[in-house]
């Protein structure tokens, strides 16, 4: 027996050949839209300039009780999709090398680690935090391996931030 959606045509595959719906319930057309979140989904900085205020306390070390790093903050990231492509990358890296950071007062500790921006200690300081990530990947053998590809991105920028140091 085909199934049929509510509009009476018929569907194949999951969907139907009139309306598109994937419900035998109720077809595409009447189904209330999706409404992207106010930040569209991105968390941390959208725009090119980096962000203002105090950097909140999430944004700390693992032993420290942090939920993400500095550069994940300013927009960093290394997956598959736009924002993991090495112009983007970098840009975001640019972006929190120039920043004046000011802490949230919990993490402190961490923030200061970064140093002033601009400065030989502020690169350092991201290549001493993707070296600790890319040891701790270990595991990580070869292409088959589906981290492989970040892995490669993160030693590519490793080796960019060590050829920008005075």
């Amino acid at each position: 027996m085909i199934d049929t959606c509510v509009c009476g045509a018929p569907m194949l595959g999951g969907k139907c050949v009139t309306c598109g719906g994937i419900s035998k319930s109720m077809p595409r057309e009447h189904r209330k839209p999706r409404r992207a979140s106010p930040s569209g989904g991105r968390v941390g900085p959208r725009s090119r300039t980096p962000p203002t205020g105090p950097i909140p306390e999430r944004v700390n070390t693992q032993d420290d009780g942090g939920k993400t790093s500095l550069p994940n903050y300013f927009g960093y990231t290394t997956d598959k999709s736009k924002k993991g492509e090495e112009e983007y990358r970098r840009g975001r890296l640019m972006l929190l090398i120039d920043a004046e950071l000011e802490s949230s007062g919990g993490n402190s500790r961490y923030i200061e680690l970064f140093g002033p921006p601009s400065s030989n200690q502020r690169i350092s300081a991201i290549i001493a935090l993707f070296e600790k990530q890319v040891g701790a990947q270990y595991y990580v053998k070869g292409p088959e391996h589906i981290m492989w590809t970040s892995l490669q991105k993160k030693k590519s920028d490793i080796q960019w931030l060590e050829s920008i140091i005075d």
